[in-house]
């Protein structure tokens, strides 16, 4: 499904994404500040690769999941090394997770957890709601999704508020 607007989130949760995948940088490589969350793993993320389904350009498909699915979670906890030379390390300063935030369009949309394991698990729903129309859900596409320790209202303009209040980050795909 299309998506009418590209969804903004702050510089330490593209660096957070994109750090376990970096081995190395050249010497004089200045230090980035920005900061790395710990890992979220979605264990029943939708899977795209369908093979009943050609290219979706050709083919109409039934959507990858919907408002109402749960979500399981697992979580890493901080102090794991990432990046150039494993030289940054994940760290969070929020509490335990109490919700799941959904990141897609102009919206931050939290559903809440339950289920939360001692073993850093977790469940959430997929949150339901349009943006313009029921064909347009504000879960939809590829989603970055955080656990949070509250549900704190953000706009486009004041997302990175969100940030003391992270637990772990990752990318869902919806739609």
């Amino acid at each position: 499904m299309p998506v009418w607007f590209e969804v903004g989130v702050p510089q330490s949760f593209a660096w957070s994404l994109l750090a376990p995948y970096i081995k190395g940088c050249g010497p004089e490589t200045p230090r980035l500040p920005w900061q790395n969350f710990p890992p979220l793993f979605i264990q029943n993320n939708p899977n795209g690769t369908d093979p009943r389904y050609g290219p979706a350009i050709t083919h109409n498909r039934p959507p990858l999941s919907e408002a109402g699915r749960e979500v399981h979670f697992l979580y890493e906890g901080p102090g794991h090394a990432v990046g150039p030379n494993g030289s940054y390390i994940t760290n969070t300063t929020a509490g335990a997770p109490k919700f799941a935030a959904w990141f897609n369009q102009l919206n931050v949309t939290y559903t809440p957890l339950y289920d939360i394991g001692d073993n850093n698990t977790a469940k959430a729903v997929q949150p339901s709601g349009d943006l313009f129309s029921p064909l347009n859900p504000i879960v939809n596409g590829t989603v970055f999704v955080a656990l949070t320790d509250t549900d704190l209202y953000v706009t486009p303009a004041n997302v990175s508020l969100v940030l003391p209040h992270v637990v772990a980050l990752a990318l869902y795909q919806a739609g």
